[in-house]
């Protein structure tokens, strides 16, 4: 992780030099998310046995220090945090053969609920299916992947009312020329391979219409086919 993520400000927050700094902050919330029902408490257990191994300065058992501090973390960290392990990921990632060694990322959308709150429930309305006050308020993702490496490039989040297409879109300045695209048949549409064909990228995978299989233009191998796939008279307008 680059030590210009985690710069000192030279005022107010993550200004002065504590026992949480902004760096050993983010490493011991990184370590509270990857350990389920991990407590605050626990975590400063952690730091207080680190710095009695490697003689560090003496530890309160209290975490309110270290709740304030998480409290502190600029949310815009975190997605410079994951291009920059991204990077560095693909970075150590062995070149392979396949597909002539060009660099394949996948796209892929899901959604996660969301804790039953007030604010939530602004921010990611219900489907009107739940409006009988069943179920939570749920977000919608969409991930860009490195397959090599299996390292996530980039993700972008929204309601569910916000479309696969929209969280998309911005994603695209992370591929670069002759990559190639992978995603299921939600981006198998004229509008994503139009997209990607503007910035030399390929794209591999299902169709979101039917292909008629008479339109065969030519046999390329054993199940394999040049099909002509004609686009929709009516292009959507917007994402």
């Amino acid at each position: 992780m680059p030590a210009r993520l985690f710069p000192k400000a030279k005022s107010k927050d993550n200004s002065r030099d504590r026992l949480y700094t902004q760096r050993r902050t983010f490493w011991c919330f990184l370590w509270q998310c990857l350990t389920p029902n991990t407590s605050c408490r626990q975590v400063v257990r952690q730091v207080q046995a680190l710095c009695k191994l490697f003689g560090g300065p003496q530890v309160s058992e209290e975490d309110g220090a270290y709740c304030r501090a998480r409290l502190r973390l600029p949310a815009a960290l975190l997605p410079k945090a994951l291009t920059a392990t991204a990077k560095e990921v693909q970075r150590q990632a062995p070149p392979g053969q396949f597909l002539q060694g060009r660099l394949v990322k996948v796209m892929d959308g899901s959604s996660v609920t969301m804790p039953d709150s007030p604010a939530n429930q602004r921010a990611y309305p219900k489907v009107q299916s739940t409006y009988d006050g069943g179920g939570f308020p749920m977000m919608r993702l969409v991930v860009l992947f490195c397959l090599a490496s299996g390292a996530s490039v980039s993700m972008l989040s929204g309601n569910l009312l916000t479309s696969e297409l929209s969280l998309l879109h911005p994603m695209l300045a992370q591929f670069k020329v002759s990559d190639i695209a992978v995603g299921d048949r939600g981006f198998g549409n004229h509008v994503v391979v139009g997209l990607l064909r503007a910035i030399q990228v390929d794209f591999i995978g299902r169709s979101a219409r039917k292909v008629d299989g008479r339109r065969r233009q030519r046999r390329l191998g054993r199940n394999d086919w040049l099909v002509q796939w004609c686009r929709s008279p009516n292009p959507p307008r917007r994402f």
